[in-house]
């Protein structure tokens, strides 16, 4: 069982977190959980591991032999928009 804790926020920080959870898809417990993690670094191995797999999963989508246009390049192109 988790432990239980409970913590006062203003309502400033109580909109931003429900605003970000809404973003996220997630319920404002669970963004709370998701941010106090980060603060702590207990989730920065595991997302590692899931931006690493995302980023494979998107290589794989791109067939071999296509040029890529280089980021620097898409970069520049919109900043001198």
């Amino acid at each position: 069982m988790d432990d239980v804790v409970s913590v006062e926020l203003d309502r400033e920080t109580m909109e931003a977190v429900s605003r970000q959870a809404a973003a996220h898809g997630l319920s404002f417990d669970e963004e709370l959980r998701a941010i106090v993690r980060r603060g702590v670094g207990q989730d920065s191995a595991r997302n590692r591991a899931e931006l690493i797999e995302e980023f494979r999963k998107l290589r794989a989508m791109t067939p071999p032999g296509v040029e890529q246009t280089p980021a620097v390049k898409l970069v520049r192109e919109d900043r001198d928009r």
